[in-house]
């Protein structure tokens, strides 16, 4: 179920950060955007999709919806406005509301933890601390914000061809355990490190199944369909890897110790099956590997 909680935020003075954030080779504190002579509230998301946010929720929140304009509000999501849809752009009544497309949190943040995510990082899609994303709305007159454009369902005139199909991705995202080190001395206990293969996934096993339901295959000469995924190990072992969809032979690989591995293989449309499966097998009882996620385009 979606789920929107609101919480406002006054910013009367920037307090000193502690951590860094490093984007296309700049570094960030995070709060660089914060205007503080402006209030912010905060609309806490935990799903994808299109959020509705009505009158008396804006002015319950602290929205000064019945002194300004629709044209006034604006939402900011990773220091970044995003564009909105409102019924009004002049004074609001009852009746009108905002829409906005919301994500829920993944890994994205998580990244700035490890030293290298790309071979560190088990689960790019599933952060280690929460599912709540937050978006920041505000208001101000200064400045035109950004809108969605409503596009008139015009069918009349030389229309573009029909697409027999459209190409879909099935993506399984893993969270059923958390993998963290061992810490030193003490086996039963785990601690966070954020190295090779920490995060979210489905099992630290030697064999995985795992299951996609596919439907409406359309056949057709052209882009083929992929499997791909993202693997982790835990020890320090020699490893060999057996990877199957159905019952195509996708490949085999051998590596040791802690690394994290991503495949991604072309197949055939005559490879896929209504009820396919991907099939990820170790040879020893060693070979244990988590999976963080998968997906089928």
């Amino acid at each position: 179920m979606r789920k929107l909680t609101f919480l406002v935020l006054y910013l009367s003075s920037i307090s000193v950060a502690f951590g860094q954030l490093e984007f296309n080779g700049q570094l960030f504190y995070g709060n660089e955007w914060f205007e503080t002579d402006k209030s912010y509230i905060k609309v806490f998301v935990n799903e994808d999709g299109i959020y509705k946010i009505g009158y008396d929720e804006l002015l319950a929140a602290g929205v000064p919806i019945n002194q300004i304009n629709g044209q006034d509000l604006m939402i900011q999501y990773f220091g970044n406005e995003i564009p909105i849809h409102t019924t009004n752009e002049g004074s609001w009544t009852s009746s009108d509301y905002l829409l906005f497309f919301g994500k829920r949190n993944d890994g994205e943040l998580d990244k700035q933890m490890y030293s290298e995510w790309e071979t560190e990082q088990l689960n790019p899609f599933y952060s280690m601390f929460t599912d709540e994303s937050v978006y920041y709305i505000s208001w101000d007159n200064s400045s035109t914000h950004l809108r969605y454009q409503v596009q008139a369902n015009d069918l009349t005139g030389n229309l573009p061809s029909r697409s027999e199909f459209y190409m879909h991705k099935e993506r399984q995202v893993y969270s059923d355990v958390a993998w963290a080190p061992t810490a030193p001395e003490e086996p039963d206990a785990e601690y966070s490190n954020f190295i090779v293969t920490e995060g979210f996934g489905n099992k630290m096993t030697n064999s995985h199944r795992l299951n996609f339901p596919i439907t409406d295959i359309y056949i057709f000469t052209g882009k083929r369909p992929t499997v791909k995924f993202r693997t982790g190990s835990n020890n320090l072992f020699n490893h060999f890897i057996t990877m199957r969809f159905n019952d195509l032979y996708l490949g085999d690989e051998a590596y040791a110790g802690n690394r994290i591995k991503e495949y991604e293989y072309e197949m055939r449309l005559v490879d896929l099956k209504t009820n396919s499966q991907l099939k990820i097998d170790g040879r020893d009882v060693s070979d244990n590997i988590i999976v963080g996620y998968a997906e089928v385009n």
